[in-house]
């Protein structure tokens, strides 16, 4: 089965721990290299397909600037199944992101003013 349409790129499908839903990172095929990607969410019961993350095209300053993800981490899930957590690029550091797959919200959890990056949960 497709994940998305002909003209859309797919990269790192992850699992849930309950293998009910599949996060992976989508982008326009063609498009510019590590640009800004969107986090997608299938749902296997439902098959519903939603944008948890979308394409930011203009950050507004410290605001957050979109995903600008290569992969996600072999295991990204909480263990619960409600979010999912990464590094990302914001502002020309690393940072860890965690979203909220109920809510799609992002919020930035890496610690100070270190640069940091998620490999495993």
């Amino acid at each position: 089965e497709t994940l998305s349409a002909t003209e859309m790129a797919v990269a790192s499908p992850r699992l849930s721990p309950d293998e009910n839903k599949l996060v992976y990172l989508q982008s326009r095929v063609g498009g510019p290299h590590r640009s800004c990607v969107k986090l997608m969410l299938l749902e296997f019961r439902t098959r519903n397909v939603k944008t948890l993350v979308d394409v930011v095209d203009v950050p507004d300053g410290n605001s957050f600037p979109g995903l600008y993800v290569e992969t996600l981490p072999t295991r990204c899930w909480s263990q619960d199944g409600s979010k999912v957590v990464f590094s990302s690029i914001w502002q020309s550091r690393k940072e860890i992101l965690c979203v909220d797959v109920l809510s799609g919200s992002v919020c930035k959890i890496s610690p100070g003013s270190a640069a940091i990056q998620y490999m495993d949960m």
